[in-house]
């Protein structure tokens, strides 16, 4: 079988009929020579069913490192029906080569068509702990979160978005998702996740107040720490002036302290829109001011 699958491939120029028959040597018995024949001539085979048969049962055989790895990927490349056995291919390709891009992004795509959608989770963290290039593991990583997040696989979500979290401390996007995915979780942990939102949103901005607010409610409620409290409807009034829930929490607070209440009022008048609320504001920045021996500002 020898000489003819030489005669084959070197005299007769019958690569189809010449790579067939290294496929039945290999079978037989996948001599390291045999192997690398049929490696050059598996394309061209006839009998693409029996290449790949063979080429898998050559992976039983003593091959180099990168033998091996050309054998995975020559088999990878003919037509395939076993599902199963294209996976367990696929799984020992990036076993043996783990930043091969190509065969993690089949491996993903074969998982996602079988909506198996904890084993994609699953490979996706084992793709992102095999993956050096930082922006390749971020873009993973939001794959991974969002995977998890569709699929109702709440933990897996949790621990991809605080990773993402944790990768760029400026970008508050992660921990939006965080903190919706945590609405139903203990109020320590969604008022943890709302604290370090507002840290990363503008400083003067409607939506870091909004993020104060609920962490200062959540204090005031269910956590029973006052101070915590009182600390985030402050910075909630000075991240927007024009929020009443924090106005009148902070002039509640300041009550008794005129010159608190001055600059309370002054910097609510300035954040407030033209209209009743502001007029009311006014009056009463006009009164302390009275009250402070302050008649000209008055």
């Amino acid at each position: 079988l020898t000489a003819l699958a030489e005669v084959l491939e070197n005299h007769l120029k019958a690569p189809g009929l010449a790579g067939d028959t290294w496929a039945r040597l290999v079978l037989v018995e996948p001599k390291k020579l045999r192997v690398r024949a049929l490696l050059r001539l598996a394309p061209e085979a006839e009998d693409q069913t029996a290449v790949r048969k063979a080429l898998t049962a050559a992976l039983n055989a003593k091959l180099s490192p990168s033998d091996h790895v050309r054998v995975l990927e020559a088999a990878l490349a003919l037509p395939a029906t076993d599902v199963e056995q294209t996976e367990k291919l696929l799984r020992q390709l990036t076993d043996a080569k783990p930043d091969h891009e190509g065969a993690w992004d089949q491996l993903d795509t074969l998982l996602e068509e079988a909506s198996r959608w904890q084993d994609l989770v699953a490979t996706l963290k084992q793709r992102i702990a095999a993956t050096s290039a930082e922006e390749v593991r971020i873009g993973l990583q939001h794959r991974l979160a969002g995977m998890a997040r569709a699929s109702g696989q709440q933990d897996e979500a949790i621990a991809a978005y605080e990773a993402l979290a944790a990768t760029d401390p400026s970008d508050p996007d992660p921990l939006e998702a965080l903190v919706e995915l945590l609405e139903d979780a203990e109020p320590a942990k969604l008022c943890d996740a709302l604290e370090r939102l507002a840290e990363r949103l503008p400083s003067a901005s409607a939506e870091r107040a909004d993020a104060l607010l609920r962490a200062a409610r959540i204090c005031a409620g269910p956590l029973k720490a006052p101070d915590r409290a009182a600390d985030h409807y402050l910075k909630a009034f000075d991240a927007n002036p024009a929020e009443d829930e924090a106005f009148r929490f902070v002039e509640r607070n300041a009550q008794g302290d005129a010159a608190l209440l001055q600059r309370l009022y002054r910097r609510r008048s300035e954040g407030v829109e033209a209209g009743p609320a502001r007029v009311v504001v006014l009056r009463k920045l006009a009164e302390v001011c009275v009250q402070l021996g302050k008649t000209g500002e008055a």
